[in-house]
């Protein structure tokens, strides 16, 4: 009798442990997931982004252009205006882009909906 205990116990354990991994395997498919469309999303939206950036750069010099009546010089001040842009986006780049990305990231792989705390009245707490 006490083998049979044992056996059963040992089933229920491997039993167990096979739940977890499956749950596991779900868990991080899911989460992948998530992140692979999020890289996605911000694919595409930073290609149409660079074809706006574009678009009002050629507007921007056009309109520059007829106001001052020279061209080069247009062009000039715009390619200062980008390089003061770039400058910008550079020394704030951990603000700016690396901190959002990595937030983004924990929040994906380790924040779940069984991790949420609940108050004392059984609601959600972020």
């Amino acid at each position: 009798m006490n083998a049979e205990k044992q056996n059963g116990l040992f089933d229920n354990v491997k039993n167990y442990v096979d739940l977890k991994a499956e749950y596991l395997k779900l868990d991080l498919t899911e989460k992948f997931s998530l992140f692979a469309g999020k890289l996605v999303l911000l694919g595409v939206l930073g290609l149409m982004g660079v074809a706006l950036l574009m678009l009002l750069l050629l507007f921007f010099n056009n309109l520059l252009a007829q106001i001052i009546g020279i061209q080069w010089l247009a062009t000039l001040i715009e390619i200062a205006l980008m390089v003061g842009v770039i400058a910008v986006v550079w020394y704030s780049r951990e603000r700016i882009i690396f901190r959002p990305i990595a937030d983004s990231i924990i929040r994906t792989f380790f924040d779940s909906e069984n991790d949420k705390k609940t108050d004392n009245n059984g609601n959600e707490k972020n």
